[in-house]
């Protein structure tokens, strides 16, 4: 099983040093992916700008967004920065992709599901919330039909550069819903699949549901399944914690932070090593480790847990 790890990018007061020395240790050490996830609302950097930057600095480790929601972007703009991505890393990128939803702890302020307040990424980008996962998939076959250097309409050139990997990049589908899953096993190479607290049972579940889906399909491979989960390691470890939760979670009521937080047990180097030895029993191809605490210690105290040899 492989094990990589998030940038720090969405983490409060991360400055362009932290970010390239991380991905440079990172690489160098072992670890086989650097990801980075999207939220618009809030201060962290822009998925495909980071890695990008990232990029440069590397040479070994896939670069992972985890996961980018696919309705917030023009496909056509969008599956041009991929490729560009693809190009500039040569072939490394990999695109988790979500259709995004509400933000759980604000149910407590309205029940109308179309409010901005549940959904502001979307009310920020501004996109519609509405079939956003028909969108989504629709999305897929038109960037997948660029990647393919077919022109996008009749009429229309095509859209360059060409990726690296016939096809396009990969491509991992990151819905928990089985609908979802199973309409992946059609256009996704795997899925990619983040627990708070890295319950591997949990993860077990959706794994088995898109075996089988890929299995349907008639898939000759079976579906790459990644897993992700927060962690914190060093002797500050609960005191990142707290602070990540104030800071990441500002949205949510003091109960709904304890409510996140008590989820959340990989703060020390041997409950981190446990959840990855129970990843790793359910048949996990690889597991991202998510930063709470931006320092550069982490990125160390991760490598010392990697199989030696």
């Amino acid at each position: 099983m492989k094990v990589g790890i998030g940038l720090p990018t969405m983490l409060a007061g991360t400055e362009r040093s932290l970010v390239l020395e991380w991905a440079r240790r990172a690489d160098a050490g072992g670890l086989s992916t650097l990801s980075t996830g999207e939220l618009l609302t809030t201060a962290s950097y822009d998925a495909i700008v980071a890695l990008s930057a990232v990029a440069a600095v590397t040479e070994r480790a896939r670069l992972m967004t985890n996961v980018l929601v696919l309705p917030l972007h023009n496909a056509g703009v969008l599956a041009k920065q991929a490729a560009t991505l693809d190009k500039i890393s040569l072939g490394r990128l990999t695109l988790g992709i979500g259709v995004g939803g509400r933000k759980p702890i604000l149910y407590e302020l309205t029940s109308d599901p179309l409010a901005h307040a549940n959904y502001p990424d979307f009310a920020a980008a501004p996109a519609p919330y509405e079939d956003r996962a028909a969108r989504c998939e629709q999305q897929v076959a038109y960037m997948q039909k660029i990647w393919r250097s077919e022109p996008p309409m009749e009429g229309v050139p095509p859209i360059g550069p060409a990726p690296v990997r016939a096809g396009g990049p990969e491509l991992l589908c990151g819905s928990f819903a089985p609908g979802a899953v199973r309409r992946a096993a059609h256009w996704a190479d795997g899925v990619t699949n983040f627990d708070h607290g890295a319950d591997a049972a949990k993860v077990a579940n959706g794994f088995a549901v898109a075996r089988q889906a890929w299995a349907e399909a008639g898939r000759a491979e079976p579906p790459r399944c990644v897993a992700s989960f927060f962690f914190a390691l060093g002797p500050r470890s609960e005191e990142g914690k707290a602070a990540f939760l104030n800071s990441h979670y500002a949205h949510l009521s003091d109960e709904g932070r304890q409510r996140i937080g008590s989820t959340i047990r990989a703060t020390t180097a041997a409950a981190v090593a446990d959840a990855l030895q129970a990843y790793a029993a359910i048949g996990t191809d690889e597991v991202l480790l998510v930063p709470m605490v931006p320092a550069l210690d982490q990125v160390d105290r991760v490598i010392e847990l990697l199989p030696q040899g």
